[in-house]
Parts: C-alpha cells; structure tokens; sequence
C-alpha cells in the first residue's frame, strides 16, 4: 500500500527511497498479522497460543516505524494515538459488543450496540492508513494538512465499507457467536420490532429462518445502500486531495467492493424468491 500510495501522488522535489517503501511496506504488514491475530482470539476464531506470534509482528511493526520515521515526533505522536483509537476499538468491542451464548441462547447485553455513527467499525483497522500517512510526513505534511485528512477520510471510509461487506457474509456465524455487529444489531433491532422485548433469543433453526427472512428483505438492502454510501465518501475524499494525481488504484479498490456488494444484492431476488417457494409448499 505505501508504494501504491506513493506512486499514486506528485512527485515533489524530496523523495523517498526504495529502501524506505520497502520497511513501509513491512511495517503495514506486520501491523495487519498482529491485529488480525489478535483480533481472531478475541473472538475465539483461533488458538489463543497465536497471540505469541502476535507480540512478535506487534514488536517488528513498531521498530520498522520507529526506525523509518526516526526523528519524526510528529508521526510518532500521531502514530501513537491512532494505536490508542484501535486499542479502545478493540476493547469497546469486547465490552459493548457482545452477547453470551450458551446451550443456544443468546444473553442481550443491557443496551446495544449504537452504532449511527458508522465509519466508528473502522477505528479498529485504521492501522492500514499509517503507510500512506507516513510518506505524507515525510514529504514535509503535517496533521491537520488536506493531504493527510483527505487520506484519513478516505481510509475510514474504505475500510467502513470493507467491514460492513464482510458483515453481510459472516452475520449467522456472529449471532450464534454473540458478535452484536453492525447487521446482527439491526437484525435483532428488526426482529423484536415485531415481537416482544426480551433480554434473551433462541438461537435455533426456526429463529434463524426468520432471520434469514428479515435479513433477505430489509437487512440486506440498508445495508448494501450503507457500503454504497461509504464507497462514495471515500471516492470523493480521494478526488479532492489534490495531492494524488493517478488515483487508478484506490478507484480500482472502491469499485471491487461496489461489484461484491452489487452482486450480493442481485442475490436478494434468488433468496426472496426461494423463501416464497418454501413457504408456499410448506403451506
């Protein structure tokens, strides 16, 4: 990514040699194994032993920051509180975000998750922006510089659409687990808007059917306007930062996840029309 990135804006006068993309790149990497490792234990998706490898690449993330951008205070400081937002994001996740599950049923915790806000699912990941943001420093840029905000916006945006994508795929697997996302939320918001108010909900096969229901025909369509809707933010972000002059490749991203999420949603006809048959002859 920071190679792309770097390829993507004017070349100024100050440059930044291939060594230097080199560990930026090594750096977005180790980032991305820890926080996904650590992530997966927490949510018991893998062998909490992992988390061993997980200190390693967090250590080789760190130095390969500190050694590229040494000297740097103001990345440092930046670097340092945007580890602090995927800190908190991880920890509001475990405490807010989740409901226990056991024997098949699910303990709602006392208020949902609240998540209007949306692009607050990316606080997590937006690690990935540090590349980019690094070079940005580099070539002389500071905080609160258009570059650098046009960047962030950017990020949050993509990566909100990524999470919300994947959201839409993993939904079944999140409720049996407990894992209050931004669509299990809205499902059982939904659900017990036409049933009564409880604490707890069955997870069995009649609950997942209706489900299934809801999520096929009112879920699923908000939620793919959502990813739609972030798509764009993030389209326009990458227009108005003056500083990148060949966007092909960041457009290139925004449009692979607009073509999984168009697909996905041709699927809802399928599925309506499927739910229909069985109903009928159930009947």
């Amino acid at each position: 990514l920071p190679t792309h990135f770097y390829q993507a804006i004017d070349k100024p006068t100050q440059t930044i040699s291939a060594t230097d993309l080199h560990q930026l790149g090594l750096a977005n990497f180790w980032g991305w194994l820890a926080y996904s490792i650590y992530d997966d234990v927490m949510d018991q998706e893998t062998n909490p032993k992992l988390i061993t490898i997980a200190n390693f690449a967090h250590r080789e993330f760190i130095l390969n920051y500190a050694q590229t951008m040494l000297g740097d205070s103001q990345f440092i400081q930046h670097l340092t509180q945007l580890m602090t937002q995927i800190d908190s994001a991880e920890l509001k996740e475990i405490t807010d975000c989740r409901g226990v599950v056991k024997k098949h049923l699910l303990t709602l915790p006392a208020r949902l998750p609240d998540y209007t806000l949306l692009t607050q699912i990316a606080d997590k990941s937006i690690g990935h922006a540090l590349g980019p943001l690094a070079i940005l420093y580099r070539l002389g840029y500071s905080r609160y510089d258009a570059p650098v905000q046009f960047l962030l916006e950017f990020m949050y945006h993509y990566l909100t659409a990524r999470q919300l994508n994947d959201d839409i795929h993993d939904w079944e697997d999140d409720l049996k687990n407990g894992h209050l996302s931004p669509v299990v939320t809205q499902l059982i918001k939904t659900y017990f808007a036409t049933s009564l108010t409880q604490s707890q909900l069955k997870i069995n096969p009649t609950t997942i059917a209706q489900f299934r229901k809801l999520f096929w025909y009112e879920v699923l369509p908000q939620t793919i306007n959502d990813i739609q809707q972030q798509l764009q933010l993030a389209k326009t972000a990458i227009e108005q930062g003056s500083i990148i002059t060949k966007p092909q490749f960041f457009i290139n991203l925004l449009q692979k996840l607009d073509i999984t999420a168009t697909k996905t949603l041709n699927e809802q006809q399928q599925a309506i029309e499927f739910i229909q048959t069985y109903e009928e002859n159930g009947r």
